[in-house]
């Protein structure tokens, strides 16, 4: 999965760099990562490897005490998982725009329409999957950004590049057209997906 990566990252080496960090402050680790990438992409400054720096920071998504709290509070069942999504979300001065799709099957061409054919700035992405992988047992979050802009009273993208965030590689550049692609290489990775849910954020 090095396919038009532009930097590096893992999320199981930033986690593993703070001593003393439980199981339960790195479950849903790759959420809070996304979310606050997502929040880097509005900031408009930097680039990749600025990005993925401050991504490895203790003050960031990868704070323990702050990871913990967020797993704690999606695992309680019911709509709580809405609740602490909305938490980190606000946290990182974003709001959420749109529920896409909530937990449904996995339909490819659904999530590819949404990202090349862009009504939203952030995606942020879960997918389910049998089995594990190091750095994500069952379920993933990564995060999509477009660059956008208002213009003949619409949105349009300002190029044809999907920036893409996945906590366990870094951050990639893809043309739109290779979207697709890209997406079916990381599902054989995790080898299948077996369903998805992806809802858009704006800054705040």
């Amino acid at each position: 999965m090095k396919d038009k990566i532009v930097a590096n990252f893992s999320q199981v080496d930033v986690m593993k760099a703070k001593k003393g960090t439980s199981a339960a402050a790195t479950n849903g680790a790759c959420h809070n990562f996304s979310i606050e990438w997502l929040s880097f992409m509005f900031e408009k400054k930097g680039d990749a490897k600025q990005r993925m720096k401050r991504l490895s920071a203790r003050d960031g998504a990868g704070n323990p005490v702050l990871q913990k709290t967020f797993a704690s509070r999606w695992s309680e069942g019911g709509a709580s998982y809405q609740v602490a999504d909305r938490m980190m979300i606000s946290l990182r001065g974003l709001k959420e725009t749109a529920l896409l799709y909530d937990y449904t099957h996995f339909n490819i061409k659904n999530i590819v329409k949404a990202v090349t054919k862009p009504q939203h700035a952030g995606f942020i992405y879960s997918f389910w999957f049998p089995g594990a992988v190091v750095g994500a047992a069952g379920a993933h979050t990564i995060a999509f950004y477009r660059s956008l802009s208002p213009k003949q009273g619409s949105l349009k993208t300002d190029n044809d590049t999907v920036y893409i965030f996945e906590p366990n590689y870094g951050e990639f550049e893809v043309p739109s057209k290779d979207f697709e692609s890209w997406l079916k290489k990381l599902a054989t990775f995790y080898a299948p997906f077996n369903a998805h849910m992806v809802k858009t954020v704006a800054k705040a």
